[in-house]
């Protein structure tokens, strides 16, 4: 009997840390923008390797179609880019992601323009309808 109550309080006592982790609201893993942002860095990526070039980038929002109102992320990414600048030549790091929302229709362009070490350019743009 002593064994089977030690047992029980034993793991009583080694599970509270969990369930209490798991009501805490505490993320455990990445949001939906991190994730969105991996994916832009992902594209630009495969799209360096399939096409051989070594400046690429990649920008993207999370659905194509949005309500006004709604929020929406837009997220970039480049390969062979230098680190972001402080003039207006090369404003974009190197890869990142923005929350956003849209308070009239349309259909929305956003172009990122990046910056080589030897002054080459690549523009990749990211569009949304917006109903």
């Amino acid at each position: 009997m002593k064994k089977f109550l030690v047992l029980v309080l034993g793991s009583a006592l080694f599970a509270a840390p969990a369930l209490a982790f798991a009501d805490s609201g505490i993320p455990s893993g990445p949001t939906p923008l991190q994730l969105l942002t991996r994916v832009a860095a992902l594209e630009a990526q495969q799209a360096s390797m399939q096409s051989g070039q070594t400046l690429v980038c990649a920008a993207l929002f999370s659905t194509s179609t949005a309500q006004v109102g709604q929020q929406v992320a837009l997220a970039w990414g480049s390969v062979g880019s230098v680190e972001q600048t402080k003039d207006t030549l090369n404003m974009w790091p190197l890869g990142g992601g923005s929350l956003m929302s849209f308070a009239t229709t349309g259909t929305w362009s956003y172009p990122f323009t990046f910056y080589n070490a030897t002054g080459g350019s690549t523009t990749c743009t990211a569009k949304i309808n917006v109903l």
